[in-house]
């Protein structure tokens, strides 16, 4: 990168950000507390506009700089996500349906398939994209229940994905990812705890839509089965809450989206005597544990890379059994938001 790539990366998009952040703070779109959520008043949920704003802006700045930087890669990202965040703005202003919801999230992996597809990518290859914008994005639509929690699990999620872009030279995934990791700095400012914006449901099916592309080029040279393996253990967090949730859903004989606190943070708080902000930092530095072992996973000799998978899967299962973590309760939760 020259400095000038470096300056669109880390200055534009964190200032842009701040700016449209304080101006969306005054909008009439809001998360009304219940009994199921952690916070106890009337908050603005617009949060996905100042970062969509804030990484299209540096993303087309960089195309502008550097022309070859319009190519598959940079139109499949900007679709996907414009489409994330125009169908998660209208779930904020009208509170879609769970079913309007689910059609949502196949809608945003459909626009990401179709653009891949016509920028040359290959059908097979396309409706493996389609169905890791759905997973990713209920995922994080799942883990999006502390203030700054989605967030900084993303900018996390982001530094994992860069490493293996520096060991490849993939310039423009570094920068595509660095883009975003400096929106999502700038809109902790507001998010972090105690906060005073939330993501929305525009703000959580763009972090989705975004996990699920930059884990599908992050392991894109690899084989379709080995490339799943990649991704999961690199979103890490977000996927392994939705395992235990539903555990804990089948355990309780309750519907998958009943809500409740099943959530692996609400289990920190419940059960375990986390506050707020310990939940959040726990939840970090076992998504940085998640973003490491991705990195192993990726420069681990292909023949290995199923064994490491089945060890970190083990091990997963062991930390759930220790820590008690599918003890049967009555509140179980793998909500929608809404």
């Amino acid at each position: 990168m020259n400095g000038i790539q470096i300056a669109v990366v880390s200055i534009l998009p964190f200032i842009i950000t701040l700016l449209t952040a304080l101006l969306v703070k005054k909008t009439q779109i809001l998360d009304m507390p219940n009994q199921w959520k952690n916070h106890g008043k009337t908050m603005p949920s617009s949060g996905g506009l100042p970062i969509f704003l804030g990484w299209s802006v540096g993303m087309t700045a960089l195309a502008i700089i550097n022309s070859k930087f319009f190519s598959q890669i940079f139109f499949v990202y900007m679709v996907t996500l414009t489409v994330a965040v125009v169908l998660g703005f209208i779930d904020d202003l009208r509170k879609m349906s769970l079913g309007v919801k689910i059609a949502g999230y196949f809608g945003v992996g459909a626009s990401a398939g179709i653009t891949y597809v016509i920028f040359g990518g290959s059908f097979l290859p396309a409706v493996y994209l389609c169905l890791l914008v759905v997973i990713c994005q209920s995922a994080v639509n799942s883990i999006d229940g502390l203030d700054g929690l989605a967030s900084g699990i993303t900018v996390v999620f982001g530094v994992g994905a860069v490493v293996p872009a520096m060991f490849t030279g993939n310039s423009y995934l570094l920068l595509i990812v660095g883009v975003m990791i400096s929106t999502l700095g700038a809109f902790l400012k507001y998010e972090s705890y105690p906060a005073e914006i939330y993501l929305g449901s525009a703000g959580r099916l763009m972090l989705g839509a975004f996990l699920a592309v930059t884990g599908f080029y992050t392991f894109k040279h690899f084989s379709m089965f080995q490339s799943l393996m990649g991704v999961l253990i690199l979103v890490g967090i977000p996927i392994f809450n939705v395992l235990v949730t539903f555990t804990r859903q089948i355990i309780n004989s309750k519907p998958v989206f009943a809500p409740g606190r099943s959530q692996f943070y609400n289990i920190l708080m419940d059960q375990k005597g986390f506050g707020h902000m310990e939940a959040v930092m726990a939840c970090y530095l076992l998504q940085l544990v998640c973003a490491l072992l991705a990195v192993i996973y990726y420069l681990t000799a292909a023949n290995w890379r199923l064994l490491i998978f089945i060890i970190i899967l083990v091990n997963t299962v062991v930390f759930t059994i220790f820590h008690k973590l599918l003890v049967a309760d009555t509140t179980s939760d793998l909500s929608l938001h809404n």
